[in-house]
């Protein structure tokens, strides 16, 4: 479910529920196959400022199959307009321990920056 709010804001909500009816049978092991997560909900927030600054923010909890369950939560912010446009990434703020695939564990607190540059060709005249 989406929501246009005023002032050019969405809040997003979504939840997933997957239930299994077969078991691994005798003398069988799968490393993935039970895996799956049972529970995900997701609450998604994303607002534009004078069209000049994007913000996003996602908080997503997940149930898997014989783990506890885990909440992670991310946050974004960047420049919309302009030829150089930086950005800010902020993924995992409260640092969850989760694998998505047993023994591969995923990264923790994290953040990651940058500039994209845009460049237009259309509106620079050919070098001669």
């Amino acid at each position: 479910m989406r929501v246009r709010l005023p002032k050019e804001q969405e809040i997003g909500l979504a939840y997933t529920l997957l239930t299994a009816e077969q078991q691994v049978g005798a003398g069988e092991t799968s490393k993935y196959v039970f895996n799956y997560p049972t529970h995900n909900a997701v609450f998604t927030w994303a607002g534009a400022f004078k069209n000049v600054v994007m913000a996003r923010s996602r908080v997503g909890a997940t149930q898997r199959v014989g783990q506890d369950p885990y909440a992670v939560w991310d946050l974004s912010v960047m420049r919309t307009g302009g030829a150089i446009r930086p950005y800010l990434q902020l993924t995992n703020l409260i640092d969850a321990a989760y694998q998505t695939i047993p023994g591969v564990v995923m990264p923790g607190r994290a953040v990651i920056g940058g500039v994209e540059l845009r460049w237009s060709p259309s509106t620079h005249a050919p070098v001669k």
